[in-house]
């Protein structure tokens, strides 16, 4: 009858264990010295050997032959293999948890062994039991018979009562490494004869997830389709979309091209993928692309081809580390959320949508520094020279070094600008590098500006800018705020700057969320903005869409309303 990898190549002493180094130190020194525990507690997660360690350690506790224990070639031995052996009982916490399994186990403890000198249960899935049962089961846990040692292995160590943990000795199997699945699949495929690239079974590795048993599953599917495993077929046997898509999708998704984005998605779900395995690709996509970029030699960490390799350094070293922290930090909680909707491929879109977004938020950020405060095109702003007669504190700003870019945005665009950030300017300096370039602070020519402007003048000067003036200088406030809240996007097409006087400046509100943002939001952020490029500090004023300006009362008409309401009489100003 045939029998699966994972059962025929089953390690059959503590040697053969894979990947659990230091639960195997542990074991063979305590069966070498004779100081066994009474009751062990092996816990981790699944395929990393804990029942077949279990099994092992109680061949080694009655093993008859000399030498290293557990020799394998002994009568108890083979018994103990095969699964005959009376004095070895395994139980299945999942179908036996009651109390009454648990008396029953109490009674047969008391009977000695009958060809070994150790009576083994091991408890498999002990998590599995019922408060009842875990209760009964502890006097005789805490001081068994000389006999008799328990194993009890479980994946949620977090379930068991406190009274349990602490009456056991507890090894905790890892995860083991893709490294070392790889070379016991290459080992198990030398033994069978079969022809399997690397990249092949460094794709099973990475499936498994630190898990032999997974590993060896894949793999036996793998070969059931012939003496051959290439990674396409194990691409294809587990539903991975492979690197090409995973690398055009991520090239749409920088562009901020959401429609080709969903479209290769549906291409991929169309051709038979699985939607939550295309999230762990993507994932793991976005990790290799955070390797190579700060890896010079990532090779060793990229498990794919050479050629693969070469299109993820290349894509790596046009995507910004801020799309990198967002689309691990998307992906992740995609993963987490599809476990429990009946919708992924939903989930996946949103999250699709939410980089693509993010992307554009991010263009919007970097053009903060591209050349729109002169109206010029992007990469093609002069170098700002100060006017004959200006300020020394002109050229002091100028040679100031550049700031650290504000949240949001990269660095400075090549080519760019080479001033500081305009906030970090003096307002004299500000006035004295426009009227050196030919510029106003509003967009247009220079004029009559005077270098060192007064800010009363400035003020009276901009309360009278026209309509294209006021929409610009909100454009350039609502763009800079953006670089400290991105929500304040929304801004740019549901408000507008009506107007300007000594001590406010009116927005005008298109909708109440708008509003909103606006008061709850944005308001302290604004007002800085504003003083940053008015040159005074004034009031947020919120106007809903359609109302008329109200002019301000001149003090003779606040003393007539004020003596109106009091002494009930008409008071005219003329």
């Amino acid at each position: 009858m045939y029998t699966a990898i994972y059962r025929d190549f089953r390690p059959d002493n503590f040697d053969q264990l894979v990947g659990q180094d230091h639960i195997v130190k542990i074991l063979k020194n305590q069966i070498a010295s004779g100081r066994t525990g009474h009751a062990y507690l092996f816990c981790g997660t699944r395929g990393t050997g804990k029942t077949t360690s279990a099994r092992i350690l109680a061949k080694a506790l009655n093993c008859e032959g000399q030498g290293d224990r557990p020799c394998g070639q002994c009568p108890n031995c083979q018994s103990i293999k095969d699964g005959t052996f009376m004095d070895v009982i395994e139980i299945d916490a999942a179908s036996n948890n009651g109390v009454d399994n648990i008396r029953e186990l109490r009674e047969s403890v008391k009977y000695p062994p009958v060809r070994g000198r150790n009576k083994v249960y091991i408890i498999d899935e002990v998590h599995m039991l019922s408060s009842g049962a875990f209760n009964a089961l502890l006097k005789t846990l805490e001081e068994p018979p000389e006999h008799v040692v328990f194993i009890l292995a479980t994946t949620e160590p977090q379930k068991l009562p406190a009274t349990i943990l602490s009456r056991c000795m507890r090894l905790d199997f890892r995860r083991v490494s893709e490294k070392v699945i790889i070379q016991n699949m290459r080992m198990i495929c030398d033994a069978r004869g079969i022809d399997a690239e690397d990249t092949a079974l460094g794709l099973i590795a990475l499936n498994a997830d630190g898990s032999v048993r997974d590993s060896l599953s894949i793999l036996e599917q793998c070969i059931s389709t012939g003496n051959v495993v290439t990674r396409d077929d194990v691409a294809e046997l587990l539903g991975t979309a492979g690197e090409d898509v995973m690398i055009s999708l991520t090239d749409s998704v920088m562009r901020a091209d959401i429609p080709q984005a969903l479209l290769i998605l549906d291409s991929a779900i169309n051709a038979g993928r699985d939607v939550k395995q295309f999230m762990k690709e993507w994932l793991t996509h976005f990790r290799n692309l955070l390797m190579a970029k700060y890896i010079d030699d990532a090779e060793s960490a990229l498990n794919m081809s050479l050629e693969n390799a070469n299109r993820v350094k290349t894509q790596s070293a046009d995507i910004s580390t801020d799309l990198l922290n967002r689309g691990i930090t998307e992906l992740t909680k995609a993963i987490s959320d599809s476990k429990w909707s009946s919708q992924p491929r939903v989930i996946l879109e949103m999250c699709i949508v939410r980089l693509g977004v993010g992307q554009e938020v991010e263009k919007a950020l970097v053009f903060q520094y591209d050349g729109r405060m002169s109206g010029i095109a992007p990469g093609s702003i002069p170098v700002m020279q100060p006017a004959a007669g200006a300020a020394p504190q002109a050229t002091a700003a100028a040679d100031k070094p550049k700031a650290e870019p504000s949240q949001g945005g990269d660095d400075y665009p090549a080519g760019g600008m080479d001033v500081p950030p305009w906030e970090d300017i003096p307002a004299e300096a500000f006035d004295a590098l426009v009227a050196g370039a030919g510029m106003d602070p509003f967009g247009g020519p220079a004029g009559d500006v005077a270098p060192a402007a007064k800010k009363a003048e400035k003020s009276e000067a901009a309360s009278e800018v026209k309509d294209t003036q006021l929409k610009e200088l909100w454009s350039k406030v609502i763009t800079k705020s953006i670089g400290e809240r991105p929500m304040l996007i929304r801004l740019e097409k549901k408000s507008s700057l009506a107007r300007v006087d000594e001590k406010s400046f009116y927005v005008r509100a298109e909708d109440s969320m708008t509003e909103r943002m606006l008061t709850d939001k944005g308001k302290d952020i604004l007002e800085d903005k504003m003083e940053m490029y008015y040159g005074k500090r004034l009031s947020l004023v919120i106007e809903k869409k359609g109302a008329a300006p109200v002019p301000e009362k001149s003090p003779e008409d606040q003393l007539a309303k004020s003596i109106s309401e009091r002494f009930n009489i008409k008071v005219e100003v003329k």
